[in-house]
């Protein structure tokens, strides 16, 4: 009987020492480490749960820091910086008496930062707690200091044509504004005048000077406008717009730059033009470097070339004191420059051609027919570049879209009928085969014609009537289908077909 009470005894021990033994095991194995807490705590910064970070604190540092400056310091920091990808590396056998050493990289508006760092715990209800510091977001981060985002402008590259001439870059416009402390003491009535010389209304321009920033000193800007656009004559006499604007106390008007276009409206189509990049737009592109400032291509070369052109801005993060001086630079992107293009037109001819066409509705382009380099190309009737560039009204908006002329309209861009630039070559043929003379009238025939009723419904159509001469001139300046038609037909297909041959044309080529 003892000896059962014995081994009763004895196994009532050796139960309760595995049991011992394996509570000993459950809590090395599931007792919360300081390096999961670090995990979590860092793991926390790009789900932007800063709340969640603050509850991993001490209470020490909870008494030094409340929550709402806690979140909002590692919230603009961490945001302001757009810090993702970060990588956390914990070195393996540190000692528990020690603070864990960990290493951080992070990718940021600025480029990757990467830094060394400690950090320190506090066991607090059986669950260790991050004794916090600022350190804890950059290692030389002190309470009173801020980090510091800068950016660095680049410029968008610039357009040239063939000798060198500037088409599209840089340049300086007309800025007007308002000084408060030099308006009158009662502005509505000049206000409202601005309003209408401007092309704005009273109410916006209010809207401008009623910013937090203002002062009676400060110069407040309107509108940009070019020096052609300032010197419009304004009513009846000479005033320009530039002389009425100046007539109203307050108003300054002073340089300040943009993008150009020193050939004005002559190269509209071919330019296009840029603008600040919209809401729709910025969230395509975010992931190629453009920001809420940045300046889009919208037509033209200016957006077909914009990888090319684009500017990409640089940035820089440092640590600054209280005083703003700089205590250290994290990370710096250098800016980029965009491309700078030159082109195969010629600025001149480009201006010539449009002078010639500018009151009619055409197409014109000038190639080099030894090389294909175009050296003109001219839609008209036009628009300008710049009035999309400094910000257009909506009534101009709207007379640009009314006119039945369409001057948006690019037509050196659309498909047209090429059988009128054949015609000289019909004209060729049949003078050097002697089978059409320059000064054969073939006859006026209306604006429709057709050779004999064995055509059927089908007949040759033309534009213009130019009275009876119907010879080999003005059937070119008239662009005369008819007449060409009836040449083709004295000359005849066999002969026709044999010279169109010596010129490189074959059956199923396309005219």
């Amino acid at each position: 009987m003892k000896r059962k009470k014995a081994a009763a005894v004895i196994g009532i021990a050796a139960a309760i020492a595995v049991c011992a033994a394996g509570l000993v095991l459950y809590k090395v194995k599931f007792e919360e480490k300081r390096e999961d807490v670090l995990k979590e705590y860092m793991g926390y910064i790009e789900k932007g749960r800063y709340d969640k970070m603050y509850a991993l604190l001490d209470e020490a540092s909870r008494n030094t820091v409340n929550a709402e400056d806690f979140v909002v310091r590692n919230q603009k920091i961490y945001e302001g910086i757009e810090a993702e990808n970060i990588r956390l590396d914990i070195s393996e056998e540190q000692e528990k008496s020690q603070p864990i050493s960990y290493k951080v990289t992070m990718d940021t508006v600025a480029g990757e930062i990467s830094f060394d760092n400690d950090a320190f715990f506090e066991k607090e209800s059986g669950k260790w707690h991050i004794k916090w510091s600022d350190s804890m977001i950059f290692p030389n981060l002190k309470a009173a200091d801020k980090v510091s985002v800068v950016s660095i402008d680049a410029k968008r590259g610039e357009i040239y044509d063939r000798n060198g001439e500037l088409l599209a870059g840089q340049g300086t416009v007309a800025n007007v504004g308002l000084v408060p402390g030099k308006m009158a003491v009662q502005p509505q009535e000049e206000l409202e005048t601005m309003a209408a010389l401007l092309g704005t209304t009273a109410g916006s321009i209010s809207e401008k000077l009623d910013a937090s920033w203002v002062k009676d000193d400060s110069f407040v800007p309107v509108k940009k406008m070019s020096s052609s656009q300032l010197e419009t004559p304004v009513g009846e006499g000479e005033a320009t717009l530039k002389d009425k604007l100046l007539e109203l106390p307050g108003v300054m008007i002073s340089d300040a730059e943009s993008r150009v276009y020193p050939y004005g409206e002559c190269t509209s189509h071919l330019l296009g033009y840029v603008q600040e990049i919209n809401a729709e737009e910025l969230e395509e592109l975010r992931d190629k470097g453009y920001d809420e400032q940045s300046i889009l291509g919208k037509s033209g070369l200016e957006k077909l070339f914009e990888d090319r052109l684009k500017a990409r801005k640089g940035y820089k993060i440092s640590i600054v004191d209280a005083e703003g001086s700089e205590k250290e630079a994290l990370a710096m992107a250098a800016p980029k420059d965009g491309e700078n293009i030159t082109l195969t037109i010629d600025g001149h001819l480009q201006q010539s051609v449009y002078e010639q066409y500018k009151n009619d509705k055409s197409s014109s382009i000038v190639m080099n027919p030894k090389t294909g380099e175009v050296l003109a190309m001219v839609s008209t009737p036009t628009f300008n570049s710049m009035d999309f560039v400094l910000g257009m009204s909506q009534e101009k908006w709207d007379s640009l879209n009314n006119d039945e002329d369409k001057p948006l309209y690019n037509r050196t861009r659309e498909s047209w009928v090429p059988g009128s630039s054949f015609k000289p070559v019909i004209g060729a043929v049949g003078l050097t085969t002697g089978t059409l003379s320059a000064d054969e009238n073939l006859g006026a025939s209306g604006l429709s014609w057709q050779k004999d009723e064995s055509w059927g419904d089908y007949r040759i159509t033309t534009l213009h009537e130019y009275g009876d001469e119907a010879v080999l001139r003005n059937a070119l300046v008239y662009s005369d289908n008819i007449y060409f038609a009836k040449a083709a037909l004295k000359i005849g297909a066999d002969t026709l077909t044999e010279q169109l041959k010596k010129l490189g044309l074959r059956a199923g080529d396309t005219i």
